[in-house]
């Protein structure tokens, strides 16, 4: 409440902060219900921040195909790792003047779908990849357990576009999925416990035998560590 009042211009340097802080983004997971707004026509929009909801993803994607195509031929270079049938990806300008609605091409489906047509799962995963490869990211991204109705096939992609996007901003991303845990390194990684009632943060690279035992065993010895509660208790 207080960096709300302070608005006042002669207060440049917290201005500044309180608008840092308030274009942090929260991702707990994206509304894709057959009646959301995310598979309906949505406005066109100048440079478009995905909102924490997904809602205004055809507008972020009409803006990646004609302001940032290379960004545009990315995307659908990971859609066709992550999704074998996937051929191409469109937008469409339909629904009144300036509205706007992503377009889908899929192999064995005849004509083109539209977001209204896309599972669940297949639509959460475009809305995550869309947000890793946007180039006007929030400088801070908090995603809770993101891949939630996903495909696990899908999983090393998802985890390899959120690496590729934190070197642009900050990702802080919860999961308790130890195979999509196991997509990461050990340096990447931090473990919140409960000590004496306390959330406490720790690094479990910084425990050099548990280092060396992963090194050893591969990533598949990470996700039994976690299963097992060990990597909480090592760390």
């Amino acid at each position: 409440m207080a960096l709300r009042r302070a608005l006042d211009p002669n207060w440049v340097t917290l201005n500044a902060f309180r608008e840092y802080l308030a274009s942090w983004k929260f991702y707990a997971g994206f509304d894709v219900g057959m009646a959301s707004s995310i598979r309906r026509p949505v406005p066109t929009e100048p440079e478009p921040v995905l909102k924490e909801d997904g809602s205004n993803l055809s507008a972020v994607l009409a803006f990646l195909q004609v302001e940032h195509r290379d960004r545009w031929d990315e995307l659908e270079t990971h859609l066709r790792s992550a999704i074998p049938t996937f051929q191409s990806l469109s937008v469409k300008f339909r629904g009144g003047p300036g509205m706007t609605i992503g377009g889908w091409r899929e192999e064995g489906i005849q004509g083109e779908l539209t977001l209204a047509d896309l599972s669940d799962g297949t639509l959460k995963f475009l809305c995550w990849a869309t947000l890793c490869l946007s180039p006007r990211k929030p400088p801070l991204i908090c995603m809770d357990e993101p891949e939630l109705g996903l495909h696990p096939r899908v999983l090393p992609v998802l985890a390899g576009l959120m690496r590729q996007a934190s070197a642009e901003s900050q990702l802080l991303i919860a999961t308790h999925s130890p195979y999509f845990l196991s997509q990461f390194g050990l340096d990447e990684i931090a473990v919140m416990k409960k000590v004496e009632g306390r959330a406490v943060f720790a690094r479990p690279a910084s425990n050099e035998a548990l280092r060396q035992e992963i090194e050893e065993l591969g990533s598949g010895e990470l996700a039994r560590l976690h299963i097992s509660d060990e990597l909480e208790v090592r760390s």
